[in-house]
């Protein structure tokens, strides 16, 4: 806005406002990047870095070595007593393996539960099958189940 202050006829222009140094600088905008849909035709890129990354033996035979020595030192001492670093050391891994394989030591012993349910579990059936066997095999002759 122009504000006449004399009777002169000069005109004066209002001073420009610099900025506070309570607000931040303007920034450029930045153009929108297209969006890709995500379907399971096309997955996520972290998805597709994790399917080309191969999986390494040693870090299967870590797993492993976790899960059996978890399985013993929690049930010597119970899921309290066991820390994650006996676990790591009785495993003879390093302690963040128990958060790159299981997340945490719940999960670990989610883990060891599972496993030993799994054990048991196909132990069971290959009973049970050859009970069935037995069972078939004998037809109404109850001696020959003996």
């Amino acid at each position: 806005m122009v504000q006449d202050t004399s009777d002169s006829g000069r005109r004066e222009e209002p001073a420009v406002e610099s900025p506070s140094a309570s607000e931040p600088p303007e920034t450029p905008e930045i153009p929108a990047t297209p969006e890709i849909p995500v379907t399971p035709e096309t997955p996520s890129p972290a998805t597709r870095v994790r399917r080309h990354r191969a999986r390494r033996a040693d870090g299967e035979a870590s797993r492993a070595r976790l899960l059996d020595a978890a399985g013993k030192l929690f049930a010597s001492r119970g899921f309290a007593a066991a820390s994650t670093r006996a676990l790591a050391r009785a495993a003879d891994v390093n302690l963040s393996a128990i958060a790159y394989h299981f997340g945490d030591e719940e999960g670990l012993y989610r883990a060891v539960l599972a496993h030993i349910v799994g054990d048991t579990e196909s132990s069971i059936m290959a009973t049970a099958r050859r009970l069935r066997a037995a069972v078939a095999a004998a037809g109404a002759d109850r001696v020959a189940l003996g």
